[in-house]
This record gives structure tokens, sequence and C-alpha cells, in this order.
């Protein structure tokens, strides 16, 4: 699956969500929002029975607005991972050619 969230103006973005069975696009407009940050990851929700199978997320990127072209995360970031999550990065965003690093989650719940 893959989510992308583009800012097209000061104040509207377009997100994009693409999986094997499709892809869904949907607009956020009056938007006051100034990102400056990139989160990675998984939640699970409930008392009993959670879980995530190992996760992978690669190819992170971002896109400064107005431009056409994405930036890699370049930046490993202060992760907070809580209990019973495992999470962390296989491929640190700052090694060469990592392409915005890949983050593992896992619960082993």
């Amino acid at each position: 699956m893959d989510l992308r969230i583009e800012r097209t103006s000061s104040t509207t973005f377009a997100l994009f969500l693409q999986s094997n069975s499709g892809i869904r696009q949907d607009t956020s407009t009056s938007n006051s929002s100034s990102p400056d940050d990139i989160e990675i990851g998984a939640e699970v929700e409930g008392t009993t029975g959670a879980s995530i199978g190992a996760t992978t997320f690669g190819n992170n990127e971002w896109k400064p607005a107005g431009a056409n072209y994405y930036n890699p995360q370049d930046n490993r970031g202060i992760p907070a991972v809580n209990a019973p999550i495992q999470a962390y990065w296989l491929v640190p965003p700052t090694t060469p050619g990592s392409n915005g690093g890949s983050w593992y989650v896992k619960c082993p719940c």
C-alpha cells in the first residue's frame, strides 16, 4: 500500500492511497496545517487479540511545496515506540542510497 500526501497550495493537500486493488484520491482544502515532520509506523488498538505482522515502510519521501520532485527522508528523527510494539530502522534514512530508509514494525501481542 502506498500513501501519499502532497501540498498543492498553502491551504490545499492532495491525498492518494494506492494498493493492488486500486487507487483512491481526495483533497483537503482550507487546511492551515504547516507540516514539519514525518510519521512512519503502525498502531494497534484493543485489549485482546490485537496484532500486526512484521511490516516495513520504505521509500519515505517528502515533496516541497510547489515542487515537481520528492526528497528522500534523510533524518532518523527521535523514534517514539510504545510497548508492545517493536520498531526500529532496518536501514536508517541517513544511509547513502537508502531512499528514505526502511522502518520495521512488529507487534508480538
